[in-house]
């Protein structure tokens, strides 16, 4: 019960994944399939992407808990997942909104400043950037990342902030979906760099499987072209036609292999949240799962 390191909280998620492969596996692939069904059934696939996440929390805490329990307990909250999607994603929209009409005003801002403009003007042109190559290359990587920041920053400040909205709603007891989002916002208080730094980690951990995968798709566009090379123009669409569903399938398997690693990352780190801010740990003796404060 002591708080995890950032390579630990990779470690201990793919150790829970490989335990649990095959369930977290037939598990995701019931929610991608449910994706399928209007409305109720995209209730249903955040339902059971949060049951990964219960199951996995209870792994960690050392009381497994049986999947008919599990279902039986987030049955009555799948509405609330889906309900706690929409106002997470309308905040990020409502945030994206208003940055980009602030970003433009600033950027116009400079545009229509004589001084400023005239800087950026020397500072990008072409004989500066020749006589200053490497200083020209720091400038315009700054102004890229400034420019994306003025833009996307608030937005993906909130994203993280907000990382973690349907898990106490999956683990926690009396909690609604306006709750578990002021959950999540006060969890991952401070804790922004060091979900960067776990994002950094995971892309390289997953980067093996996805380059695997794009192997095989390269593998399979090339004995496809070389069968398909002389074939009759009439059946070009025939052709077309089995290379999308060759990638839906590609891209199908990707993402049922990757949703239940991702939910056991972001379990992992809601629980070592869990630990570092509210000594979890005490809470534990008293009650199988963490009060709402």
């Amino acid at each position: 019960m002591q708080p995890l390191t950032i390579g630990n909280i990779v470690n201990v998620s793919i150790n829970l994944y490989r335990q649990n492969f095959k369930l977290y596996l037939r598990l995701a692939l019931f929610a991608f399939l449910w994706l399928l069904v209007p409305l109720y059934g995209w209730a249903k696939f955040l339902a059971n992407s949060a049951l990964i996440s219960r199951l996995t929390f209870n792994e960690l805490i050392g009381k497994p808990e049986t999947l008919k329990s599990a279902r039986s307990y987030l049955k009555t909250r799948t509405w609330g997942f889906l309900f706690t999607t929409i106002l997470v994603f309308s905040a990020l929209i409502f945030t994206l909104l208003i940055s980009f009409i602030l970003a433009s005003i600033i950027i116009w801002m400079i545009f229509i400043t004589p001084a400023l403009r005239s800087s950026l003007e020397i500072l990008i042109g072409e004989t500066f950037v020749t006589n200053n190559f490497l200083f020209g290359l720091l400038f315009l990587f700054t102004f890229t990342f400034l420019l994306f920041a003025l833009y996307f920053g608030a937005t993906w400040w909130l994203y993280c902030r907000l990382f973690f909205a349907s898990l106490p709603l999956a683990i926690e007891k009396q909690v609604n979906p306006i709750q578990t989002i002021f959950r999540s916002f006060k969890l991952t208080k401070n804790y922004f760099f060091n979900l960067q730094g776990i994002a950094i980690i995971v892309s390289l951990a997953i980067a093996p499987l996805e380059f695997t995968l794009y192997l095989i798709a390269l593998a399979f566009f090339g004995i496809f072209s070389l069968l398909t090379s002389n074939i009759d123009p009439n059946y070009q669409i025939y052709y077309s036609i089995t290379l999308e569903i060759f990638y839906t399938i590609i891209a199908g398997v990707n993402l049922v292999i990757l949703l239940p690693f991702l939910q056991c990352i972001k379990t992992v780190i809601y629980y070592n949240l869990l630990l570092r801010r509210e000594g979890f740990d005490l809470d534990l003796a008293r009650n199988n799962y963490p009060k709402l404060n």
